[in-house]
């Protein structure tokens, strides 16, 4: 049991919080990072040095107690996931995890639900879409300078996309590895409406070029 000072008797469980070492009813949980850390759990009024497994919470040291989902801005002054690791919040994941925003915890690779993320490793994040100068490649699930040459992707600047096949009014150039408006002429090529794709020989069937 816990000693409550403030109304002089002994309690199985605290208002706030109970102190398992000094077996006190305490307004906060202990907290010197030079010493002796907890976190209030608020399943049992304790405070623990490590939250439950089951169900899991994460150490959340804004407000110094166990938490299911991670505070996020303006709550809190940044964003933090859940890191798996170390069972606690963190403002930046650690190698090989990569923070996604839907779940709110990191994870090791991005996931396809509800909505396809990639991972870009600028900003550390799992995102739906990929920053400027970089394309959404479906085959490494992740923002790429350049797309997948095998299998073989397209990078299409409308929405910095690696695509199978360019959308209509592009094509793709082999020697770019680009979805282009215009087929290059030094290697006289040209645009195949019926594949959208830059070629050297026009096909026998559909005859689009006469």
């Amino acid at each position: 049991m816990f000693a409550d000072l403030t109304n002089k008797i002994c309690r199985t469980r605290c208002p706030a919080w109970g102190n398992t070492v000094t077996r006190l009813c305490v307004s906060e949980c202990p907290w010197d990072p030079s010493t002796y850390v907890t976190w209030g759990n608020p399943d049992t009024n304790l405070c623990v040095t490590k939250c439950p497994v089951f169900p899991i919470k994460y150490a959340d040291n804004f407000t110094k107690t166990c938490v299911g989902t991670c505070p996020q801005a303006p709550t809190v002054t940044y964003n933090t996931y859940a890191d798996p690791t170390t069972q606690s919040c963190v403002k930046v994941c650690p190698d090989g995890y990569s923070a996604d925003v839907n779940k709110l915890m990191c994870v090791s690779v991005c996931t396809n639900y509800p909505v396809i993320q990639f991972y870009d490793s600028i900003s550390g994040l799992c995102v739906t879409s990929c920053p400027t100068g970089y394309f959404a490649d479906p085959s490494k699930g992740q923002c790429a300078n350049n797309c997948s040459t095998n299998p073989l992707y397209y990078a299409y600047s409308g929405n910095n996309t690696c695509l199978f096949t360019c959308p209509p009014g592009y094509y793709g150039d082999n020697s770019t590895g680009n979805c282009v408006q215009q087929c290059p002429q030094t290697t006289l090529q040209f645009a195949d409406d019926s594949v959208n794709l830059c070629v050297t020989t026009c096909p026998l069937f559909p005859d689009t070029y006469g």
